[in-house]
């Protein structure tokens, strides 16, 4: 799912978003074409609680 290109962002499905979330793992790629080092990070599932208290700051 294409977010974001050439500075603009690009219409966008919850619905899709959200199958994709669904995901045991999800792989978040961002490419900005500004050399060739690169980097890996990890994170974890996050607590109910967690996700309860930021989706309020959901526009």
């Amino acid at each position: 799912m294409h977010i974001y290109h050439d500075g603009s962002a690009l219409p966008f499905s919850e619905e899709e978003a959200t199958a994709l979330l669904g995901h045991k793992e999800v792989v978040i790629t961002c490419d900005m074409r500004e050399g060739s080092e690169e980097a890996t990070a990890w994170g974890c599932d996050l607590t109910h609680e967690y996700v309860n208290i930021n989706a309020d700051y959901r526009s």
